[in-house]
């Protein structure tokens, strides 16, 4: 469920989501590639911080090593960690019943995943943020901007046009835990948007604070202050993140809760059918987690 997801769309999000993107990769893949992608994860997570940042050759060249160390290190310290909750998961599916202790459980574990990975790979991070030009700012500016498109279309849209528009949006973001519990019913569907408190103006204050929290990040960047950058990236793995404007951190905080509400109620409202489903997916992740191997690769 969304509980294991890296933060997105902030620069913070992108180097935690590049280099915690190890189980969600994983899982969305099929069998046949999953040694392949385990085998080559610090490519791909060069690559996509590339796409990003467009780097330079040096500058790639110079966070190679990081990514590296830092991957060897979750395959060899972590991913056991990480399959030791996907079993307490499966189990607690397996019993019909996911509580709040239980939820709140499975997120400090992850959260402490997230620090120590914003930890050991800050320093390397830091220096590469530092060194980013106007063009490769104005970049990763347009790239994360990008993640908002959907939500804005939305949002323009007239009175008369934006149920119709908004159903879709529902539809698209329940269409997102199919993968775990099959379809989504219409009821749970109405759940969603209520717990979660969806309409034209909570959408819009979410769009807003978005882009501010991207605002926060860009002007920082173009500042070139590593300390300052050390600083925020640290801030970034914790719940009230780098930007600590008092209006956006009440935005995050009402977030977060209203996420774990409907998480909660969502596994309340599951039927047998949707419990089975999701029972089967857990119980396929544990045994390709437990298939994996995770011996220390030296450097050649």
């Amino acid at each position: 469920m969304n509980f294991w997801r890296f933060p997105r769309k902030t620069v913070a999000g992108v180097v935690v989501r590049c280099l915690g993107f190890i189980l969600p990769i994983l899982i969305f893949s099929g069998c046949a590639y999953k040694r392949m992608i385990f085998n080559n994860l610090d490519w791909l997570v060069v690559y996509q911080m590339d796409s990003y940042l467009d780097l330079t050759g040096a500058q790639e060249k110079s966070i190679k090593i990081p990514v590296h160390e830092t991957i060897d290190w979750l395959k060899a310290e972590r991913l056991p960690a990480i399959t030791d909750l996907l079993r307490d998961v499966q189990k607690a599916v397996a019993a019909r019943r996911i509580d709040v202790k239980t939820f709140e459980g499975w997120v400090k574990r992850v959260e402490v995943w997230r620090t120590e990975v914003t930890e050991r790979f800050t320093p390397p991070m830091a220096l590469l943020l530092k060194q980013l030009d106007a063009e490769q700012i104005e970049h990763l500016e347009e790239k994360l901007g990008k993640n908002d498109r959907k939500l804005a279309k939305l949002l323009e849209r007239s009175d008369s046009d934006f149920p119709e528009e908004f159903e879709d949006f529902v539809d698209d973001a329940a269409a997102s835990y199919k993968f775990w519990i099959g379809k989504m019913r219409k009821d749970q569907k109405a759940m969603m948007v209520e717990k979660l408190g969806w309409n034209r103006a909570t959408l819009t204050e979410t769009l807003k604070q978005k882009r501010r929290s991207r605002e926060f990040w860009i002007e920082l960047l173009k500042k070139h202050d590593r300390d300052l950058i050390v600083t925020a990236l640290r801030r970034s793995a914790e719940p009230e993140g780098s930007f600590r404007d008092p209006e956006h951190l009440r935005f995050r905080k009402d977030s977060r809760e209203r996420m774990q509400s409907f998480l909660i109620a969502l596994f309340a409202s599951l039927d047998q059918d949707q419990w089975q489903h999701l029972e089967k997916v857990m119980r396929e992740l544990v045994v390709d987690m437990e298939s994996l191997n995770v011996p220390q690769r030296s450097r050649t």
